[in-house]
């Protein structure tokens, strides 16, 4: 017995075993591979698995950013206490639901730049804070990039 990965239009659809590959009519491309799985795309030679993007994990972040000792040094010496009360808002939400909308994700930056701005010069982000902060979010697999300023860039 062989295994062959049915292909159609470069994606592997299905995988079969025969015994005997002239016994078989298909519409579609049979490829002999031991290791193709459905979804694979064939270019022809080889198969390369689908590339698989996890999804954002907003609660881990929020807890994160919450249990961060620079988070909360900004949010203490900020004076833009709307921008923090919204943070905190939109964390604690998270947090409490699991949930987060589209609104609350294009909010963030918006209000955590205006966290940071509303910081003194001298109680500025350091670059080890900042890269606590791209370190949690990249665990939490959140897209957000904290610049060198500490702002959440474009």
């Amino acid at each position: 017995m062989a295994r062959y990965a049915v292909v159609n239009a470069d994606k592997v659809i299905n995988t079969i075993t025969l015994e005997d590959i002239s016994n078989y009519t298909t519409p579609f491309t049979l490829v002999a591979s031991e290791t193709a799985n459905i979804g694979d795309s064939y270019d022809g030679a080889s198969f390369t698995p689908p590339v698989v993007i996890p999804q954002p994990d907003w609660n881990s972040f929020g807890l994160g950013l919450f249990s961060n000792p620079a988070f909360n040094r900004i949010a203490n010496s900020s004076g833009n206490k709307v921008a923090i009360a919204t943070l905190i808002s939109i964390g604690t939400t998270v947090i409490n639901t699991g949930q987060i909308t589209d609104t609350a994700i294009a909010t963030i930056p918006v209000v955590w730049n205006g966290m940071v701005d509303g910081t003194p010069q001298d109680s500025k982000p350091t670059t080890e804070e900042i890269a606590g902060w791209n370190a949690i979010a990249l665990a939490s697999s959140v897209s957000f990039v904290f610049g060198s300023d500490g702002k959440i860039g474009a």
